[in-house]
């Protein structure tokens, strides 16, 4: 919703009387702070889950949550906007920012990638070979890769290498995180349900090829009838008889 809530605003710039670039500013930060905070949140609960409800990862998980949307107020006042004409609407920011998203990303993503790292070890310990296939049908991979995303995200942020815009690799890695959950979600769905579908080995079948007492040559029906209903036989011949 946040994402759906940018783009409008985004859109909006294009008009007269349109959003003005510290207002867009403004929302991608808001945007960012609630994604964020959602996206750490399921990985606190994957996490959580897949070691065995480790209370101390808990209460980890749960200080690096309150503290994400620290950084709006660095944006909201002690942020510059430009609407540059050749590149666009940019953000100045001061230069101890990209330092202040590393302390609040990279513990949270690095924690939780050395979670979900135990995870794979773990299911290779299992699995051997298989791992990355019982990895894919749980989602875990997508997991594991949304919070790579994070620290690589920070790194562009803190050493530069994008210029003036590597702070909107940021927004990049909100809507590629957003993407790899809803992945997520989608896998794990389609293996619960496949999970829940009775398996049988007819049940791809065509029912028009199973034989059957009619289409089997040979096949004496009377014969077997009689054989299992012996009662329905002996009246049957008393009858006759008569």
């Amino acid at each position: 919703m946040a994402g759906v809530v940018l783009g409008f605003v985004s859109v909006s710039t294009v008009f007269p009387e349109g959003a003005t670039c510290r207002t867009v500013i403004w929302t991608c930060a808001m945007g960012m702070a609630i994604s964020s905070t959602c996206v750490n949140s399921v990985l606190l609960s994957k996490a959580y889950v897949a070691h065995n409800q480790s209370t101390a990862l808990l209460c980890l998980g749960i200080l690096f949550i309150i503290s994400q949307p620290s950084f709006i107020y660095v944006v909201v006042f002690h942020t510059t906007s430009l609407n540059m004409p050749d590149s666009g609407c940019i953000v100045v920011y001061p230069d101890y920012y990209p330092w202040m998203r590393l302390a609040l990303d990279l513990p949270a993503n690095t924690v939780f990638s050395i979670a979900f790292l135990m995870v794979a070890v773990r299911q290779y310990r299992i699995f051997g070979s298989e791992m990355w296939a019982r990895l894919s049908e749980d989602g875990m991979v997508y997991l594991i890769a949304s919070a790579v995303s994070a620290i690589f995200t920070v790194c562009v942020g803190v050493f530069q290498w994008a210029g003036n815009y590597s702070e909107w690799f940021f927004v990049f890695d909100w809507y590629f995180t957003s993407f790899l959950l809803i992945r997520q979600q989608e896998r794990l769905q389609n293996t619960l349900a496949q999970g829940n579908r009775p398996q049988t080995h007819i049940q791809n079948a065509n029912l028009n090829d199973i034989a059957t007492a009619v289409t089997i040559p040979g096949y004496n029906y009377g014969a077997v009838s009689a054989a299992h209903n012996p009662t329905d036989s002996a009246v049957s011949s008393r009858d006759s008889t008569v």
